[in-house]
């Protein structure tokens, strides 16, 4: 493959890469690599072999392709130098906007939240688990409390009446399901299911890494 002062520079002067200074053997995914290092700049060099010729031509394809999306990358200005500077003043320019932003919205959540238990009768439904307001002439608001579904999605939903007052020593929690009251004193707060929805995309994920490192394949 070409050497790697073609992608930016036309020389191979050595004050651009800097000279070895440590040679190391590194394992990664149980192979042997000579790892290259300089004190001077930060280019650290791999020495990649193969043990079959067949194999050599692959990885030397596989290089050469990798050098030459590299190249057309530099070549079509679509590669930032020092992008991590640039991304940090926009982080700086942005953060407090941001910040704003969520601090706003998510108070409006509770101040919904709140109203919906204790200044209005409310609806859960069962497919999500969000309080929906129930308005005069047993109508029901557009939106859940949080504003994160619309009535207008939620098709042949299912709802369960929940009633709360301000009294919390004499707070009970009855639903009406199948004709039949159930009343469970000292109700807990109604949360959201966002943490299990996390949990399981976690899961999901430590999964996929497990079974692609264990190359289990079901």
């Amino acid at each position: 493959c070409q050497p790697i002062e073609t992608l930016t520079f036309n020389t191979i002067d050595k004050r651009y890469f800097g000279t070895v200074t440590e040679i190391k053997e590194i394992k990664i995914e149980k192979k042997t690599f000579l790892q290259f290092f300089n004190e001077n700049r930060p280019f650290h060099t791999l020495l990649l072999c193969a043990n079959t010729e067949q194999a050599l031509l692959e990885l030397k394809e596989s290089i050469t392709a990798s050098h030459h999306t590299l190249t057309n990358i530099l070549l079509t200005k679509q590669g930032l130098y020092g992008g991590g500077c640039s991304e940090s003043i926009q982080i700086h320019l942005l953060k407090n906007q941001m910040n704003q932003l969520s601090a706003r919205y998510l108070s409006k959540i509770f101040q919904n939240i709140i109203r919906a238990q204790y200044d209005h009768d409310y609806l859960a439904d069962r497919v999500h688990g969000h309080l929906w307001y129930l308005l005069e002439n047993d109508q029901i608001s557009k939106t859940c409390a949080c504003e994160l579904y619309s009535i207008s999605d939620q098709c042949g939903i299912e709802w369960r009446k929940l009633f709360f007052y301000l009294d919390d020593e004499q707070q009970e929690d009855k639903m009406s399901d199948n004709d039949q009251i159930f009343i469970r004193n000292l109700c807990p707060k109604y949360l959201d299911n966002f943490h299990m929805r996390t949990s399981a995309l976690r899961t999901a994920i430590e999964t996929a890494i497990n079974l692609h490192l264990t190359s289990i394949c079901l």
